[in-house]
């Protein structure tokens, strides 16, 4: 979790994990890219996109 904000605050739930990985102000925002062009497409179809991919299907098995 992000520095000041406590476990009991966000809550032990698939939804919180899943927030916390695709935060887009961290993981997609803050990656270094030549432009914007490059910054929006990493994020869509880069390891942006197979990071938030990657959570959604492990909260999903939580779900099961």
């Amino acid at each position: 979790m992000f520095p000041g904000l406590a476990a009991s605050a966000a809550g032990y739930t698939a939804d919180a994990a899943m927030g916390e990985v695709i935060d887009e102000n961290v993981l997609d925002n803050h990656c270094r890219v030549a432009s914007d062009d490059h910054q929006r497409d990493a994020a869509y179809f880069g390891a942006g996109a197979a990071l938030k991919q990657n959570a959604e299907d492990e909260a999903m098995t939580l779900l099961d």
